[in-house]
Parts: C-alpha cells; sequence; structure tokens
C-alpha cells in the first residue's frame, strides 16, 4: 500500500495535468494547473482528496515499448490503457488520489469515469493528442483520454 488512505486510485491522462503551482496571470504554465485543479475538483464532487502522488509526465515510444515507463510498471497490461491503443511519441500524465471513504469511486471506479466523463478541459498544452472536443473522455472507446484504476489492482 502506498498509504494510509483506505481507497486510492491512480489516474493516466492523455491531457496535460501538470501540476505547476502557478494561479495567477495567463500562459502555458498557468492552463497546465487549470487542468489539474480540474481534476481535483472533479474528485471534489465525489469526496475530498488527499493527493498521494502528484502528476508525473511519461512516454510512450516504439523505441521501449514503454516497459522502461513507471506507468507500465504500476498498472500492468490488464487495463484498458494498452499498449496497442497507445500510438508511439504519446505523452501521458500518472497520478495518485486518496480518500478516507471506502467504496467512492465505485467497483473498478465505474462512479469515477461517470464523473469526469465531458468535463472540459483546456487543449493545445504538452498532451500529444488532438482534443476535439476539449474534454475528458472515459466512456467513448474512440476517445478515452483519461482512465483510474483502484491501487488494488496495481499490485
Amino acid at each position: 500500500m502506498i498509504s494510509d488512505y483506505p481507497t486510492v486510485v491512480y489516474g493516466i491522462s492523455m491531457v496535460d495535468v501538470t501540476c505547476t503551482g502557478v494561479t495567477r496571470g495567463d500562459g502555458l504554465q498557468r492552463n497546465q494547473q487549470r487542468n489539474w485543479e480540474t481534476v481535483l475538483q472533479t474528485f471534489g464532487l465525489l469526496t475530498q482528496p488527499q493527493i498521494i502522488q502528484y502528476p508525473e509526465k511519461h512516454y510512450f515510444t516504439k523505441n521501449d515499448n514503454f516497459i522502461q515507463s513507471k506507468v507500465y510498471n504500476k498498472i500492468g497490461t490488464k487495463h484498458q490503457f494498452t499498449i496497442q491503443m497507445i500510438r508511439p511519441e504519446t505523452s501521458m500524465w500518472i497520478f495518485a488520489i486518496g480518500t478516507e471513504h471506502t467504496g467512492v469511486f465505485g467497483d473498478n471506479c465505474d462512479i469515477l469515469h461517470d464523473v469526469f466523463n465531458l468535463v472540459p478541459v483546456i487543449p493545445n498544452l504538452e498532451n500529444t493528442i488532438e482534443l476535439i472536443p476539449s474534454v475528458f473522455q472515459t466512456r467513448n472507446k474512440e476517445f478515452v483520454n483519461i482512465q483510474f484504476f483502484p491501487q488494488s489492482t496495481t499490485v
């Protein structure tokens, strides 16, 4: 277990959710922070989120087949984000959120996926996917760009 919280989920986002700490002005870093704030606020619809791991940027490249990535080592190959569905040179962000309540995200994070589906985001940052429309997608299999996995499945 990575924390003392009874519920921890890993998130993998192909939308740039870099936590920059920039809370004033405009520009790339402010917009990256806005997307991260959107993640936290969306979690906040269900529970008081506790940040276990801030977003870390990872890459999938055709050279290492993703196996050298921390994401691969934490998530494994049995989930929706598989090597086959990620095109080469794709960037993604992995983070972990905990809560003091059990079951709040549903079985296999289904409630969390419902809440995040179609939440607006700021496009054209450092993500390598095209965001049309500019929203988190969790249900449309053709455009999935964020997924969540319970900690227990990442062992």
